[in-house]
C-alpha cells in the first residue's frame, strides 16, 4: 500500500478527515508539517521512564507496524511483528528504556509504528524513529533511546532489522563528523584557535577575524595559503558541510584575486601548492560566496590555473566536487566584468594577469 493511500485509511472512509492533504502538496511533507505544529502547540508532559514503564507493565501483545505513525495512529498496514508471546513481551520490557532528559521532535513521521495492546485493548501507539528515538502523543517531545542497541537488536531478532540498520548509520556518520570537527580545529591557524568558538557561533565577524590574523606578522599571501589549508582540511563535502566551515570561507572572500593566485604558487612563479591548500581553493573558487561576489575574477586565471583547479576536483575521486569546479569556471566566464571605480580607469585583464 502506497502512503497516500495510507493517508485515505486515515482519514477514514464517510467520516470527516481528521487531516486534510493541502491541493498540490506532497502528503508526507504536509503530514510533517502537521506533526510539527502539534509539537509546538502540545502542552503534554515531557518524555517520562515511568510513563513507559507503566504501559509496558500492562501489554500483553505487541504489533509492529511498517511505514511510520500519523497523529496518534499507525500510517501502514504491514504487520512485521504481531505477538501474545509473554517470553517477547518481556523480552520487549527489559529492553525497551528512554532517558530523562527530552530529545526534541525529529522532523519525519519514523520507520516503524508500535502498538500495545492490554487484552483487546490498544493503550498506546508509538512511532519509533531511527532506532533512536520513540515518539508518543502522551509526550511533547520524542524521546531517546537509552541504550538502543539492545532495543534495536530485540527488533532485528524478530525480523524487523531496519531500526538496527539506521542506528549503525548513524553511529557511522556521528563518527565521521567529529572526526571532521577534530580536522577542523586543528586545522586551524595558530593565531585564531583560541577564537573558534566565538567565530563558529558567530559572535566574531570577519573583519575582527582577519584583525587577529594581523597580529601573526605574516603576510598576506602566507595568510590565504594558511586560510585555503585549513578550509580544504576535513576533505569532505563541499556543500552541504556544517556552518562553522563557512568562516574561512568568508575571511578568503576578501583577499585580493592576485594574492589567492599568488598562495598557490613558488618563488618562481609556478603553480605548485600542497593538496590540502588546493582543496581549499577549489572550495572556494567553486563555492557560491567567491563566485556571487568575485565571478569575474576566476575568469581571470590562467588556463593553467583552471586546469589545476580541474585536476585535483577530479583526483578527489568525487564526481561531485569536479562538477561544482568545472561549472564555477564556465560560470565565470559569463560574469560580468568589475564595475569601475569612481576616477579609476578600468583596464582589461593585460597579459601578464594571465600568467598569474
Amino acid at each position: 500500500m502506497s502512503l497516500f493511500d495510507s493517508v485515505g485509511r486515515l482519514f477514514g472512509i464517510g467520516a470527516a478527515p481528521a487531516f486534510t492533504v493541502p491541493p498540490g502538496m506532497d502528503p508526507t511533507a504536509a503530514m510533517m508539517q502537521a506533526e510539527a505544529r502539534r509539537f509546538e502547540a502540545s502542552n503534554a508532559p515531557p518524555p517520562s521512564p515511568d510513563m513507559l514503564k507503566a504501559v509496558l507493565a500492562k501489554a500483553t501483545r505487541v504489533r509492529i507496524i511498517e511505514g511510520g505513525m500519523f497523529q496518534g495512529k499507525a500510517l501502514g498496514t504491514d504487520v512485521r511483528l504481531d505477538t501474545i508471546d509473554p517470553d517477547d513481551v518481556q523480552g520487549l520490557r527489559d529492553r525497551l528504556r528512554i532517558e530523562a532528559e527530552p530529545g526534541g521532535h525529529c522532523s519525519c513521521l519514523g520507520g516503524h509504528a508500535m502498538e500495545l495492546y492490554a487484552g483487546s485493548k490498544l493503550t498506546a501507539v508509538f512511532g519509533l524513529h531511527h532506532g533512536s528515538g520513540l515518539r508518543w502523543e502522551a509526550w511533547k517531545q520524542d524521546a531517546k533511546i537509552s541504550g538502543a542497541d539492545v532495543f534495536v537488536s530485540w527488533l532485528q531478532h524478530h525480523g524487523i532489522p531496519e531500526p538496527f540498520e539506521e542506528l549503525r548509520k548513524s553511529r557511522h556518520a556521528q563518527r565521521i563528523t567529529m572526526a571532521a570537527a577534530s580536522k577542523w580545529e586543528a586545522g586551524a591557524p595558530a593565531v585564531l584557535k583560541p577564537l573558534l568558538a566565538d567565530a563558529s557561533k558567530g559572535t566574531l565577524g570577519t573583519t575582527e577575524l582577519l584583525l587577529a590574523m594581523d597580529a601573526s606578522g605574516d603576510d598576506e599571501t602566507t595568510k590565504a595559503r594558511q586560510l585555503m589549508k585549513w578550509f580544504g582540511c576535513t576533505g569532505g563535502p563541499w556543500k552541504g558541510a556544517p556552518a562553522y566551515q563557512e568562516v574561512p570561507e568568508a575571511m578568503l572572500v576578501k583577499f585580493r584575486w592576485q594574492t589567492l593566485v599568488e598562495a598557490l604558487m613558488t618563488d618562481d612563479g609556478e603553480i605548485k601548492a600542497e593538496p590540502m591548500v588546493l582543496e581549499g581553493a577549489a572550495r572556494l573558487f567553486s563555492g557560491e560566496p567567491f563566485l556571487k561576489q568575485r565571478g569575474a575574477d576566476l575568469a581571470r586565471f590562467s588556463k593553467e590555473l583552471k586546469d589545476t583547479l580541474l585536476r585535483h576536483a577530479r583526483g578527489t575521486g568525487e564526481k561531485a566536487k569536479f562538477d561544482l569546479m568545472e561549472a564555477a569556471i564556465k560560470r565565470a566566464a559569463q560574469a560580468p566584468a568589475p564595475a569601475a571605480k569612481a576616477g579609476v580607469e578600468e583596464k582589461p585583464p593585460s597579459d601578464n594577469d594571465d600568467l598569474l
